[in-house]
């Protein structure tokens, strides 16, 4: 006995075949317009998305500090792109709207910028962050938190570099940067996403 589907497939192709399914030209001739205003809607839904999300890019490409610590701006990445890194550097996904990784000098400072979407989901991956840290898996030792600028900033040391992260409204950001421009690097930074 043959499959149940294969048996559909038949009948319908016989009755193709026979003309006895075919349908009525003015039902055909409704279809068209609905195809061509279905496909219109779907086309200005997809340009819509992308315009949005390079939009998001071009912000936050803008939004980046041109130089820090008197050292300018050498590499960005924004976007996917950015976005790919940064998990890469947690060694996992979450959710992100847009990411930023900027790199300055000769790679003396790094700053990481990740759009979480909402001061909530910010503030959540903050947290994690410093309950992973502090669970004692990574490379980086705790230097404790400190205010500035009313923003909670956690300093870590590592890989030969000084790294601070914090939340600022739906932004976290990450700053890598070394010894001798710590502070400076880290006032300009936070000062410029208060």
């Amino acid at each position: 006995m043959e499959p149940v589907h294969r048996l559909i497939i038949r009948w319908c192709w016989l009755q193709n075949v026979l003309g006895q399914e075919k349908m009525p030209t003015r039902n055909r001739l409704l279809s068209y317009p609905l195809f061509i205003i279905g496909v219109t809607l779907l086309t200005g839904v997809v340009l819509y998305y992308l315009h949005v999300r390079q939009a998001e890019d071009n912000a936050l490409e803008s939004s980046v500090p041109q130089e820090i610590a008197d050292l300018p701006l050498v590499q960005l990445l924004v976007g996917q792109e950015a976005i790919k890194s940064i998990h890469q550097l947690h060694g996992k996904n979450f959710p992100l709207e847009a990411g930023a990784v900027a790199v300055y000098g000769n790679q003396n400072v790094l700053l990481w910028v990740s759009d979480a979407g909402s001061n909530s989901a910010a503030a959540y991956l903050t947290e994690s962050m410093k309950v992973r840290i502090a669970e004692g898996r990574s490379p980086f030792v705790s230097l404790g938190d400190f205010e500035l600028d009313g923003l909670t900033v956690y300093g870590l040391d590592g890989l030969g570099q000084a790294h601070y992260y914090w939340q600022s409204r739906h932004l976290v950001l990450w700053l890598s940067v070394d010894g001798e421009l710590t502070e400076q690097a880290l006032r300009e930074s936070v000062a410029f996403y208060r």
